[in-house]
């Protein structure tokens, strides 16, 4: 036999043993997920106990005493079903260092009231032989992404914890990653919303895009206009009143997470209209045909009245008040334009007597836009990539997400030429649901991936967006069908451009999905037969 034919024969009884023993990928333990950029192991392992484990740190603020005791149940407060010391123990045994730990929080500038646009996420990891464990951030943002890669490294034992020793430099690859909960087609509660965000903190992500109302109802509830979710509303019992909104943004602060809002216009608006009568196009028709009662997806608003606008404007002011983010998503996509283009009422409008239907949809978005420049403070619009030949002139600072399904470059190529930033979510419409791993090709899906595009047009893609749409979603099965699939673009959208193999990345994410188990959150199986309990 030749010495070529050893690695035949190795590869030939790993694939044995993986099948016989149900799995067909190895093992990790202490790997963290996302991957961090820079991520060295040491050779050598702590013991981890709570006696001998002293935590310092330079700045106390409510967001990192927050983050300190929740690190404390993780490590020291809670049993788990799975001793993983049990499995891997020999591996560890000869590099155990039984130190007594310092744990120390290095923040470099005091902590900000709310995350924004611009935080800074970067931290640093250093751990030396003699048990000094230093974590350094610029910001507060940075050390919550750090103890949660810290709290990685842990391998858990019915008797004892092991801590891996690595030195660790990290910091996203792209400012923007968010989940999209839609909260229109299906209520969802307060204590899910909160349970989501804590989940996307333990994944790197780091803003919920609360798709709040749209056509089949209007859940918010307005204190300027409270017929909105009077008439909108599925009933009282589903509503999120202020104290609800002011929960969420309050419980988002403390894991580092923007909570950006969408309220969509001109269409997706048949809710609106149930509480403003005189909002929409009342006989909006398609092929002859009235909108459909169960979509409603021909409710667009009336652009001939100036009372619209105002309206519009007032009720801005008031979610502005409510929101801290500076960013403002209004909507934009799947804009029924033959209502505009056919209707009698606005045939006689007018200013649109040189205005064909996509003059009007512009005017639309100035008139929106202008309504809104009036509020209490500055923002950075969003709208979904439908509405950019309609605004592209409007603002300078508009950022578009790119939603399309098909050959969505073009799509990227085209806004990002002309200077404005992109979000992609095409890749990740988590909703749609397949037999198999389907994370894989989440996975794979890398937002600068664009053919023959520039330097500068790649820095214009600032992130991505898993999007979990509730038309088949509620409460039963929102998390269950999020994770640990929107984990896949969670690293993508954190790690390096080269961690991108999906077969390396496997083990890591079955031990990521074991953690999330481990902490009580509903992370579903994703490569047939595993371990977790």
């Amino acid at each position: 036999m030749g010495r070529t034919d050893w690695p035949v024969i190795i590869f030939a009884w790993q694939l044995f043993r993986y099948v016989h023993s149900g799995l067909m990928f190895s093992r990790t333990y202490g790997m963290p997920w996302p991957m961090p950029q820079k991520f060295e192991l040491l050779g050598f392992n702590f013991t981890l106990r709570k006696c001998d484990f002293h935590v310092s740190t330079n700045y106390a603020c409510d967001i990192l005493t927050h983050a300190l005791e929740y690190y404390d149940k993780v490590l020291f407060g809670r049993e788990d079903k799975q001793d993983d010391l049990r499995s891997c123990g020999a591996m560890f045994n000869s590099s155990i260092e039984r130190a007594s730990l310092t744990f120390e929080v290095v923040v470099g500038s005091p902590c900000p009231t709310y995350p924004q646009e611009n935080m800074s996420e970067h931290y640093g990891i250093t751990m030396r032989i003699n048990g000094s464990i230093v974590l350094r951030a610029p910001e507060v943002w940075g050390a919550l992404r750090g103890l949660e890669t810290f709290s990685q490294l842990v391998v858990r034992g019915g008797s004892q914890n092991i801590v891996r020793a690595a030195n660790i430099k990290d910091y996203p690859r792209f400012s923007y990653r968010g989940i999209l909960l839609d909260t229109a087609r299906h209520f969802l509660s307060v204590e899910v919303i909160k349970q989501n965000i804590e989940i996307m903190s333990q994944n790197k992500f780091n803003v919920f895009h609360w798709h709040i109302v749209d056509d089949q109802s209007f859940p918010f509830e307005s204190e300027v206009f409270p017929s909105l979710s009077a008439y909108g509303a599925y009933s009282s019992a589903h509503v999120y009143h202020p104290s609800d909104v002011a929960e969420i943004i309050e419980y988002a602060r403390l894991w580092g997470v923007r909570v950006v809002p969408e309220f969509d216009s001109p269409g997706h608006m048949a809710s609106w209209g149930l509480g403003n009568s005189l909002l929409l196009l009342s006989d909006c028709t398609l092929n002859g045909q009235q909108y459909d009662e169960q979509l409603k997806t021909l409710a667009v608003i009336d652009p001939t009245r100036e009372e619209n606008y105002k309206f519009l404007g007032e009720f801005f002011e008031e979610v502005l008040t409510h929101f801290k983010d500076n960013y403002l998503h209004l909507g934009g996509d799947e804009i029924p334009q033959f209502c505009w283009r056919n209707h009698g009422k606005v045939a006689q409008f007018p200013k649109a007597e040189k205005l064909d239907a996509t003059s009007l949809i512009k005017l639309h978005f100035k008139n929106l836009l202008d309504s809104i420049k009036t509020a209490v403070r500055d923002f950075t619009p969003v709208y979904w990539h439908d509405a950019f030949q309609y605004v592209v002139n409007l603002t300078s600072k508009a950022v578009f997400q790119v939603w399309k399904l098909g050959d969505f470059w073009y799509d990227v190529d085209m806004i990002t030429r002309s200077g404005h930033a992109v979000i992609l979510s095409s890749c990740w419409y988590l909703n749609f649901i397949s037999y198999k791993p389907d994370w894989r090709r989440f996975y794979t899906c890398d937002p600068r991936a664009l053919p023959s595009a520039t330097r500068q047009q790649r820095k214009l893609v600032i992130g991505g967006e898993v999007c979990m749409w509730g038309e088949y979603v509620d409460e039963t099965n929102v998390l269950q069908l999020l994770w640990p699939r929107a984990s896949a673009a969670g690293e993508r959208l954190w790690s390096s451009v080269v961690q991108a193999n999906a077969d390396a990345a496997l083990p890591r994410l079955e031990e990521h999905r074991c953690r999330m188990l481990g902490r009580g959150y509903p992370a579903q199986p994703l490569n047939g037969p595993g371990f977790c309990a």
